[in-house]
């Protein structure tokens, strides 16, 4: 994974948006048809490969039919009613159809399902292999929560609550793990998550970083990170891809905004970078430690006192 932590990669790296062409054709898109029941793929059930709606667009589908046929010991009623169980005992609230990418991660988890590589899709949507798109109405909260390398939500903030100081450029996935952070709900939903947005700001924005005004303290929300493993709670089973993409996102997310001098910043960043470093070599060599438990091995809770 190549996400460097450079002080103008990180205000560019991260991003959300709004998706204009959702409806499924006929092309490589096969509509639903009275022989076809088209149903989104999620966790648990076969050829499904973390393409959920929100990663890049519609969510990957096929028709209920063939994969029954395909697989006859699939049973779609079992599989919707663990990933629904599995969300309860996380605390996930909402249908499937409010669930986000971080949600279905952690469902994975909860439930020990081989884990897709989330961040894998969002930095590689070429890479899709599914041919089918579920049809999903163009104001679905999961495609409006943030996309990224887009700008769309942090554009609104900005219009709605003028005057507010930003500092350098700010994208939609590091307004989306600082929301998470600053909250601190673990599973926010899409509707939650767009709740948020708007709720964050009315309440801090416009207070919070005005000239003179009160700034965050990134010290509480990285301890938050390190309790967490990124922006919402992360299974250690994960793959190391997402376990560095959700810190990245993060740390970026807490330093989107001004709070300190570039030298202070580059420092930061510097140390992410070569801890990150040292635990993938690490993972190459038969580690099986979680980006989290080794970044509080080291001291990563001391970085900000």
């Amino acid at each position: 994974m190549d996400i460097r932590l450079s002080r103008s990669a990180l205000f560019r790296g991260v991003a959300g948006g709004m998706v204009t062409a959702l409806v499924v054709t006929r092309s490589r898109e096969v509509a639903a048809s009275d022989s076809c029941e088209l149903i989104e793929l999620y966790p648990g059930y076969p050829e499904y490969e973390g393409f959920v709606t929100g990663i890049s667009g519609p969510g990957d589908a096929v028709c209920l039919e063939e994969l029954e046929d395909r697989y006859v010991r699939f049973d779609k009623r079992d599989e919707d009613r663990a990933n629904r169980q599995a969300a309860r005992n996380l605390g996930i609230s909402g249908s499937m159809e409010d669930w986000t990418w971080e949600n279905w991660l952690a469902i994975e988890g909860e439930r020990r399902l081989p884990h897709a590589c989330y961040s894998c899709n969002i930095l590689d949507p070429q890479a899709r292999r599914g041919t089918h798109r579920m049809e999903v109405d163009r104001e679905d909260p999961r495609l409006l929560s943030g996309k990224w390398d887009d700008t769309f939500l942090i554009d609104m903030a900005r219009q709605q609550y003028a005057g507010v100081s930003y500092g350098g450029p700010v994208q939609d996935y590091q307004y989306r793990a600082l929301v998470s952070l600053v909250y601190g709900d673990p599973f926010l939903n899409a509707p939650q998550l767009l709740d948020s947005y708007d709720a964050y700001g009315r309440e801090w924005l416009a207070q919070y970083y005005q000239p003179g005004g009160e700034y965050l303290l990134a010290s509480g929300l990285w301890n938050r990170v390190l309790d967490w493993g990124g922006y919402f709670p992360v299974p250690e089973s994960s793959s190391p891809e997402d376990q560095e993409f959700v810190v990245r996102v993060a740390f970026a997310g807490i330093h989107a905004f001004p709070m300190y001098p570039d030298d202070v910043l580059t420092g930061f960043m510097g140390m992410l970078q070569r801890a990150i470093q040292d635990w993938k070599v690490e993972i190459m060599q038969g580690g099986r430690q979680s980006l989290r438990d080794y970044l509080i091995s080291i001291g990563a809770r001391n970085w900000y006192l």
